[in-house]
Parts: structure tokens; C-alpha cells; sequence
């Protein structure tokens, strides 16, 4: 499906199917949604059918037709939230929309990010910078 919205195009055809959620609802509807994420990393949704599930997170009304919906990254993070494991939501989410830069995910424990996040601040600079330091010290 293809739709322009905004001035900007929304492709099914050339975007990247990131996780699909097909279900019945309670009074047997059917509702499929698809969440894709185009090239320029920005994500839409392509839905049809019943949208009583999830549809108040993210804003929805429903419509009998397909139709595609725009949604920002934090909304697709909450989309995700409800329908995927964490493995296919870290998958979603840990490479950059800039095609550019690397990617990588680092979990630290509570204290050490607290104790990133203070230095960062104290310094008057940001995390990413600090890493970028340490890193340059290599």
C-alpha cells in the first residue's frame, strides 16, 4: 500500500516490515497491524480491520479500510511494547536512523549510568561525549 501524507510517502513496497500483529478482538473482529519503518528511519503503522486493541495508545480511530498512520518514534516504541518480545524490540530500536553512525547497546547497571549521567552533567557536557572521550583514550 502506498499513501502520501503530509508531503511525505509511505510505501509498503520499499519500507522494512519491522513486526506484524494480527488478533481477534472481543466481538470477533479481525485486526491486522503492521508496523514498518521506511528508509529515512521514520515508522508508520498499515492497519485494517478492528482497532480496539492498542488503538487508544497510539491515538487511533477506527476505520473500515487499510489505511496507513504515521507514528513517531516513541509511539512506535509503545506500539512495540505491547506486541513484541524484547528481543524483536531491541532489534527495532537499537540501530540508529542515521545511516552514518554505528550501533551498539551497552546495559549497565543502575549506579554506573546514574554515575555516567552525573559526570556528564558536572562536566557540562553529554554522555555521548564522554563516551566519544574514553573512547579517543584507547
Amino acid at each position: 500500500m502506498k499513501t502520501v501524507i503530509d508531503r511525505k510517502l509511505y510505501d509498503t513496497d520499499t519500507a522494512r516490515l519491522v513486526k506484524r500483529a494480527d488478533f481477534t478482538d472481543a466481538d470477533g473482529r479481525v485486526c491486522q497491524q503492521a508496523l514498518y519503518r521506511r528508509r529515512d528511519g521514520a515508522f508508520f503503522l498499515l492497519l485494517s480491520g478492528s482497532l480496539s486493541k492498542g488503538s487508544a495508545v497510539i491515538g487511533m480511530i477506527e476505520k473500515p479500510e487499510p489505511h496507513i498512520v504515521p507514528l513517531t518514534y516513541d509511539r512506535a516504541m509503545i506500539w512495540m511494547t505491547y506486541e513484541a518480545t524484547d528481543a524483536e524490540f531491541r532489534a527495532a530500536f537499537s540501530e540508529s536512523p542515521d545511516p552514518s553512525c554505528g550501533s551498539m547497546t551497552v546495559w549497565l547497571p543502575a549506579a554506573s549510568a546514574a554515575k555516567l549521567r552525573l559526570t556528564a552533567n558536572r562536566r557540562k557536557t553529554t554522555v555521548q561525549a564522554l563516551i566519544d572521550e574514553w573512547i579517543d583514550s584507547l
